[in-house]
């Protein structure tokens, strides 16, 4: 529909890539990491030459998502400089993430736990000016369409429920206007 009434709108949409984006979680025993999680998590720098993108600490950023005497840590991966991570059968996965999770955290043990996932095309890439490019989108959208999701204003859950939230706002705001003109 976008592309034959609102061709600009439907070009932005498309102008916007994406990537894929992998992550596993794994709980181990409490007893079995001796490193300092009291923290969110790291993010690795790129110039370290890791394989993974990023460690969250779960269990330390939200202490019921694991038993008690356990710790749960989630790993991603997939970004710009571990793509190739997205190619790798499971168990090649694990054993790079155990080996990363060694050399970091000195973690020695096997995790009592693991969950692996992929998706295909579902991280947004923030390319510069794409501040510019969403603020255009959304200016040429028809006023009743809203637009909500990861690729506008932060890949984040919270930046993404945000954005619904205004959308719906929006859309609300624009629908009561036109069906109460005088406010």
């Amino acid at each position: 529909i976008l592309e034959s009434s609102y061709l600009e709108t439907a070009d932005i949409l498309d102008s916007i890539k994406f990537e894929g984006l992998g992550s596993i979680s794994l709980a181990y025993h409490a007893s079995e990491i001796k490193a300092n999680l009291d923290a969110y998590g790291i993010v690795i720098c790129n110039h370290e030459a890791r394989k993974i993108d990023g460690i969250q600490f779960s269990s330390s950023k939200w202490n019921f998502r694991c038993p008690k005497g356990s710790k749960l840590l989630r790993i991603f991966y997939g970004g710009p400089h571990t793509r190739f991570m997205l190619t790798k059968s499971e168990d090649e996965i694990k054993k790079i993430v155990y080996d990363e999770l060694k050399s970091i955290l000195g973690i020695q043990a096997a995790p009592y736990y693991s969950d692996l996932k992929q998706w295909n095309n579902a991280y947004p890439q923030y390319n510069v000016g794409h501040v510019k490019k969403v603020d255009k989108l959304m200016k040429s959208l028809p006023k009743e369409i809203k637009l909500a999701g990861n690729a506008y204003f932060g890949v984040g859950i919270p930046d993404t429920i945000k954005s619904a939230k205004i959308a719906v706002d929006r859309l609300i705001e624009d629908l009561d206007l036109v069906t109460n003109p005088d406010g």
